[in-house]
């Protein structure tokens, strides 16, 4: 049987996927991507910028991740802050891990990486947790409050029926 939205505890579990689905997200789309072909044709030297009106020659259009910081709502900005922070921080571990040699050290990086990336989930749902109780939206601070605790609950697995014991082996004697 599935569990459905009757089922007790669904709700937070999906409202934590929900949410981990948009700071997979948004962290995906802070990462840099690979130059275009624009992009790089504009940056040779002495080559005439592209004028053409093709989609692909627009400049993209600014969103909260790359346009001006004083432009942007307060929640935006404070969301922005704290994945800027979280990148600082995974940076500074990739860098510290692509110079390591050490098994253990190895291991150990993995391990503050998970934990730094973790840490800014967590930031960005405080932060809307923040914003929705100041706003008084307590329909989505409640969403996000039990996504809060989903994530600061470990996720058990569930026992299944207990299944009977096996038969004993039938012996045929001739």
């Amino acid at each position: 049987m599935r569990p459905g939205p009757s089922h007790p505890g669904t709700g937070a579990r999906t409202t934590a996927r929900m949410a981990l689905a948009a700071t997979t997200l948004l962290l995906t789309l802070l990462r840099p991507g690979p130059a275009t072909g624009a992009e790089t044709d504009a940056a040779a030297p002495g080559a005439a910028p592209d004028t053409s009106s093709s989609p692909a020659a627009q400049p993209p259009r600014p969103t909260f991740l790359t346009g001006p910081a004083e432009q942007l709502t307060p929640l935006a900005r404070a969301l922005r802050e704290r994945l800027e922070a979280g990148k600082r921080e995974l940076a500074g571990l990739e860098a510290q891990l692509a110079a390591t040699q050490d098994p253990a050290a190895v291991l150990d990086l993995f391990r503050r990486i998970r934990d730094s990336k973790r840490r800014t989930e967590r930031d960005l749902l405080k932060t809307q947790l923040e914003f929705a109780r100041a706003d008084g939206r307590a329909e989505d601070a409640a969403r996000l409050a039990a996504a809060l605790d989903s994530l600061a609950t470990p996720r058990l697995p569930v026992p299944g029926p207990s299944r009977p014991a096996p038969r004993p082996e039938r012996t045929v004697t001739p």
